[in-house]
């Protein structure tokens, strides 16, 4: 046996043992055969703390999108528990969960947090997937579960997704409500496109997240007290709006702030890094992302690299090996979910 192997056998015998300790009235298959969907998909689950609410036969619904960055699961069952993770060692990079409740109410248990987070409809929540996450819902379930590489969700939504990371938004502004709409209207007629179509529709999805990242910034900006912390969250704006300008430098940044560069380098090193790292930080990250998403096949990596900032093709190889330990090229042909 491969380590998987060993590992999917040994979870596969402790449900199997857990199974039988319960004497549970439902019936087994169902939510077994729920369960091994769901493994199949990038996840390992706590076998121990996964069970069905109430119901003496199980049902479910599972439909799947997979792009070349991210897996998304649209879920619908009866009331259960569920307390999972992702595989780690079946992903190339850090992932995120974006979890979207559509209907009813869940309960999301996360480490991060004091208390359950609760999801009512239209409510959405990003956290780490390296996390244990317990999704607990004692009526219908209905939620898109998506496992999405975070440099994606960065040059998609244009926010660094860390800041709100474990953070529940709720349907209060108007820039949430259309998102709400979007991705609900979405996944209603995805299936009636074509297959060659999905991933660009995804891929619009996330930027509708942009006016509701900014409402939620503004806010947080607010609560800053220390005015280093708010001059380096406005120029990461700046930086997220201008990496693609090839001659972007920290007293263009500081021009566009009203300040001076010793002020704006202050800003960075209250926060532990500078300016041009968090530059080339971005600029490798939606590169990353265009290396391998299928809209961008038909472009060139000299291309790539024009189009997020870099003047010379091999600074950019050599800067991306650096931080990804692949070649341009060699990350054109991996996947981020193996």
């Amino acid at each position: 046996f491969s380590y998987r192997q060993m590992y999917e056998e040994s979870n596969r015998r402790l449900y199997q043992d857990n199974w039988d300790s319960t004497k549970a009235t439902t019936k087994r298959d169902g939510f077994t055969n729920f369960l091994e969907r769901l493994s199949n998909q990038f996840f390992f689950f706590n076998l121990q703390n996964c069970y069905p609410f109430k119901a003496k036969a199980f049902n479910f619904k599972v439909t799947q999108e997979r792009t070349s960055l991210g897996l998304f699961l649209r879920i619908t069952s009866d009331a259960c528990q569920l307390s999972l993770q992702s595989k780690p060692f079946e992903l190339r990079q850090k992932s995120q969960f974006f979890i979207f409740n559509f209907s009813g109410k869940c309960e999301l248990d996360l480490p991060g947090l004091t208390e359950s987070a609760e999801l009512t409809p239209d409510a959405f929540i990003f956290c780490d997937s390296n996390n244990s996450l317990t999704i607990r819902a004692l009526h219908k379930l209905d939620i898109l579960l998506a496992l999405v590489n975070e440099d994606y969700l960065l040059t998609h939504t244009t926010y660094w997704n860390s800041q709100f990371e474990e953070q529940v938004f709720t349907k209060k502004n108007p820039s949430h409500k259309l998102f709400a709409s979007i991705l609900n209207t979405t996944f209603k007629f995805l299936h009636t496109l074509p297959l060659e179509e999905h991933e660009l529709v995804i891929d619009g999805i996330f930027s509708f997240l942009r006016p509701v990242f900014n409402e939620q910034r503004l806010l947080t900006q607010v609560q800053l007290t220390h005015p280093l912390e708010v001059l380096k969250q406005r120029a990461d704006r700046i930086i997220e709006v201008r990496f693609k300008e090839k001659n972007l430098r920290l007293t263009d940044i500081a021009q566009e702030l009203g300040v001076s560069v010793r002020y704006l380098s202050e800003a960075y090193k209250h926060a532990g890094t500078t300016a041009l790292k968090a530059l080339m930080q971005h600029r490798l990250q939606r590169a990353n992302v265009m290396l391998r998403e299928g809209h961008c096949r038909e472009l060139s990596i000299r291309e790539i690299s024009s189009m997020t900032g870099f003047a010379c093709l091999s600074h950019f190889s050599r800067a991306f090996k650096e931080e990804y330990g692949l070649t341009p090229t060699e990350a054109r042909t991996e996947e981020i979910l193996v």
